[in-house]
């Protein structure tokens, strides 16, 4: 083993991103994040070096030297109980050690070739060389099928994503990866004293806030919508955070609603906040940039928090949090009432239940139809990635171990990329994934979880002001009883219809158009009417030299799905948001530009 760096037994210096070791006659190479986290901790003994980056939420002067130990005393499996987002290497003479924190919070992916193996937590470094024939087609059906990629794929057969509670591991030129840890709620462990459990995850997720906030209060904004997530940070944290309150970041479109509601919710205690209009241009100005981040596993519109975050840079912001994924964790999101009662295996559920889980793009004869002749049969068939990852979970019961599936293959897939982005202009903090609030969420019955019951009474047992407040997606009180939540909700909806049909009567007489204003983008009304967003699309789609459009997908009936959209006698939106950002991804990947 040839080390090219040489940590002395503790040391604290800067990765510079050519970090090499050459095992055997492989090649070894680390690609740290971005420029501000280059900060590593090493330590080694008279075998093996450590390096550590990231966060570690225990007391620990040198956390490589503390996480070593635990390696040492009791293997890697032990290491995903420590409470942290990070990356910790293990190199010992003959092989090297990859452990990602158990909810995989640092991305972090690889790729094996011409004996040379690359670590990057910046998938996109990858793509220097990419070409056609280095398609992952299975991750190109998961996309356009669930909207999501599922498990460890990428676009790229070489490149694989090393999922959270993975122990990675490179030995004489082979590659061996083992999930080891999974988060599933746990019927057999359920908490019947909902009082007793309340108050323990108020109390777990406040001391998970106070755990993280590193600097001023004021110098971290929570990412504040209209919805309960967010609400629950900034509610908590004014309970928590004794010496100051946290900043809100507010961002919508003109009148919206949602912005409205944010403002209200960050006016109630007083927190200072920042509010960004956001206009069509700025959906289309980072399109580049957020593809490439993302490396294509999101919707290309989403693009917006780019310039948000430079706004709340500019403010004197330095860390932002948002909350992602509670609602997953108590809310009971992506958990059905028919799942509550299902008794068998998850890979058959899930596989059957794609829209109610909300993990459904195209359906199969859809997709059929969209392709090319031959196109379907060649690519397509016999693919299905979402069962193959699901058989992991067949164990537990489906009630218990749907949340987190759906969290792994499509919260973090593409909701957390969504932070990922922010994350190379501000901090980016994360509670939301506290060992110790996961562990009291765990036990919260299926039944508490569902339809948001328990969050709900969360907010109306200790935030009843917060709990005042119009809750967007129903217009109507969080407070209000949970049997009024879906008929508010379908009220929402007939509301959205009648703003279209304002906006389709306001083009035809000439009159300027009224977007809808509940939500913070308009992407129905912009992909409609906005002459910048019409480009776009229109020329993704018709491009000669276009990928998806000249060799997989029928040209003529994605163009048929785009006039329809546009003269409102369906609504594409979704679809067509989702095809020209696969495309323009390959586009900038093959580089077709």
């Amino acid at each position: 083993m040839k080390l090219l760096m040489s940590p002395k037994k503790d040391s604290h210096y800067r990765l510079n991103g050519c970090e090499t070791i050459e095992l055997s006659d492989y090649k070894v190479q680390f690609i740290p994040p971005t420029e501000k986290s280059l900060a590593c901790k090493a330590y080694s003994d008279s075998v093996s070096h450590y390096l550590f980056f990231g966060s570690l939420y225990e007391k620990s002067d040198n956390p490589a030297r503390y996480i070593a130990s635990v390696y040492m005393a009791k293997g890697p499996e032990a290491l995903f109980d420590i409470d942290g987002d990070y990356v910790f290497i293990v190199i010992d003479p003959d092989s090297i050690t990859v452990v990602s924190d158990r909810e995989g919070l640092i991305p972090l992916y690889y790729r094996l070739f011409n004996r040379e193996i690359v670590i990057t937590t910046e998938c996109y470094s990858f793509f220097d060389d990419y070409c056609e024939s280095d398609i992952d087609y299975s991750s190109v059906y998961d996309f356009l099928r669930y909207g999501t990629l599922v498990g460890n794929h990428t676009f790229s057969n070489k490149v694989q994503l090393i999922q959270g509670g993975t122990v990675f591991r490179f030995r004489d030129g082979k590659i061996s990866t083992d999930r080891v840890h999974f988060f599933f709620h746990d019927s057999s462990k359920e908490q019947k004293n909902i009082k007793a459990l309340s108050e323990e995850i108020i109390f777990n997720y406040g001391k998970a806030l106070e755990k993280r906030i590193d600097r001023e209060p004021e110098k971290v904004a929570v990412l504040l919508s209209g919805g309960m997530d967010s609400r629950f940070v900034l509610s908590t944290a004014n309970r928590f955070i004794k010496d100051g309150r946290l900043s809100c970041v507010i961002f919508g479109q003109n009148h919206s609603r949602e912005v409205e509601v944010a403002k209200e919710t960050a006016g109630l205690k007083g927190n200072r906040y920042f509010s960004y209009l956001l206009k069509p241009d700025d959906f289309l100005r980072d399109i580049s940039e957020y593809l490439r981040i993302s490396c294509g596993g999101d919707m290309f519109p989403q693009s917006f928090i780019i310039s948000v975050a430079k706004k709340a840079r500019a403010d004197g912001i330095t860390g932002f949090i948002t909350g992602t994924d509670i609602e997953t964790q108590i809310g009971g999101t992506f958990l059905p009432e028919s799942a509550l009662f299902f008794k068998g295996k998850l890979s058959k559920y899930i596989t059957d239940n794609t829209k109610s889980v909300k993990m459904h793009l195209l359906g199969e004869e859809d997709l059929k139809l969209f392709c090319r002749p031959g196109v379907y049969d060649k690519l397509f068939s016999c693919r299905s990635n979402l069962h193959e990852m699901a058989k992991q979970y067949d164990d537990i019961p489906v009630r218990d171990s749907i949340q987190t599936f759906v969290q792994e293959n499509r919260e973090k897939r593409v909701v957390l990329v969504r932070e990922i982005v922010p994350g190379c202009y501000l901090d980016y903090i994360n509670p939301n994934f506290d060992i110790d609030f996961l562990n009291s969420a765990a036990r919260i019955p299926a039944e508490w979880r569902l339809n948001r019951r328990l969050y709900r009474q969360l907010f109306v047992d200790y935030y009843p002001d917060y709990a005042k407040i119009t809750y967007n997606n129903t217009n109507l009180p969080v407070s209000a009883p949970l049997e009024l939540w879906k008929e508010g909700a379908s009220l929402e909806y007939h509301r959205e219809l009648l703003f279209e049909k304002m906006e389709f009567e306001a083009q035809r007489n000439g009159n300027p158009i009224v977007f809808y204003p509940h939500y913070y983008s308009d992407f129905d009304g912009w992909s409609r009417f906005d002459l910048g967003w019409q480009k776009t699309i229109q020329m993704t789609i018709t491009d000669s030299e276009s990928f998806l459009f000249s060799r997989i997908l029928r040209r003529d009936v994605i163009e048929k799905l785009l006039r329809e959209h546009r003269i409102g006698s369906s609504n594409n939106r979704r679809l067509l948001v989702y095809l020209v950002s696969l495309e323009m991804f390959f586009k900038m990947a093959l580089k077709r530009e």
